[in-house]
């Protein structure tokens, strides 16, 4: 459950929506509405924006209960491990209708809300469509490292530049997205097997990219003391 303050602080913030936005379509975000509107949505969900040292330690508030790691992110923006739809829909079925897309690498010229049920052809559809958000809007919004949160403030979406997202929302969202990807649970093996052949190839080459000291921190951030202690055993990894 939301926190008070939590609650409270999304509650001014619906009277500042109602307030300044009267057309909910597609648009870049100017200064004003990221500073007012967006910005502090984004740190309901991400208190740091994009979160210390490319993501890879604590990202999300206490009110964002469950997480997930998601793997891989081959290509800059384009999330190979959860198609967009899925994300949509899933944001859909616990009632909320638009989300903030924040490219970092992009710049603030590019961040931009985009409804819902608009999300999947506009961020992942056909190659020059005019469907696309680009096409449309004139922003571009793939970057490897990008954030989409929740319109309300009710999830988060982190892409990292090491290849791998996370994710975070309310159990029921999370559940959504489980059903639209049955081994979504399983990509966080995935994530192991890429940082140990990061590990062992460092090694043959004469490099020590261990231990990955940030990998207690963001296993036991994600899913939890426990949950997170039996993850860092299994994940064969160097980490003290």
């Amino acid at each position: 459950m939301p926190s008070s303050d939590h609650f409270i602080a999304l509650c001014l913030l619906n009277e500042v929506v109602s307030a300044m936005t009267t057309d909910p379509a597609m648009h870049a975000l100017a200064d004003e509405e990221f500073q007012l509107v967006a910005e502090p949505i984004l740190k309901l969900v991400l208190p740091e924006g994009w979160g210390p040292r490319d993501g890879l330690e604590e990202l999300f508030t206490p009110e964002i209960a469950a997480r997930m790691i998601l793997f891989p992110c081959w290509q800059g923006g384009i999330i190979d491990c959860l198609p967009i739809k899925v994300l949509a829909d899933a944001a859909l079925k616990i009632g909320d209708t638009g989300c903030y897309i924040f490219p970092w690498w992009n710049g603030p010229s590019n961040y931009c809300y985009v409804p819902l049920s608009e999300l999947a052809e506009g961020y992942d559809g056909e190659p020059f469509s005019s469907t696309l958000i680009h096409a449309r809007i004139g922003v571009d919004p793939h970057c490897a490292v990008t954030t989409i949160v929740s319109s309300e403030g009710n999830w988060g979406l982190y892409t990292s530049s090491a290849h791998h997202a996370l994710i975070g929302g309310s159990p029921e969202f999370i559940e959504e997205l489980r059903r639209g990807v049955p081994d979504i649970n399983n990509q966080v093996y995935e994530f192991f097997e890429f940082w140990q052949e990061n590990w062992q190839e460092g090694l043959l080459k004469g490099h020590n990219y261990g231990p990955y000291r940030w990998l207690p921190i963001l296993l036991k951030h994600i899913y939890g003391e426990e949950k997170g202690t039996q993850l860092l055993h299994e994940s064969g990894l160097p980490w003290e």
